[in-house]
């Protein structure tokens, strides 16, 4: 039963992500730079600058 309560809450999650979700380019560092920045807006990230944003966004492209 609880199983089953997750995969309904998953259903709902995909289909909420579906129409409010965005798409974005992975070839544009732009738009990647937007999203590392705004997931990793903290203290830490600041104190660093932009040496962090740089470094996920190039692991980003080398996952994918």
């Amino acid at each position: 039963m609880i199983v089953n309560a997750y995969f309904r809450a998953l259903d709902e999650i995909v289909k909420l992500s579906n129409e409010m979700g965005i798409p974005i380019n992975l070839e544009n560092d732009v738009d990647l730079t937007k999203i590392v920045q705004s997931a990793i807006g903290t203290k830490f990230s600041s104190q660093w600058g932009d040496l962090i944003v740089n470094l996920a966004v190039k692991a980003v492209r080398t996952v994918y």
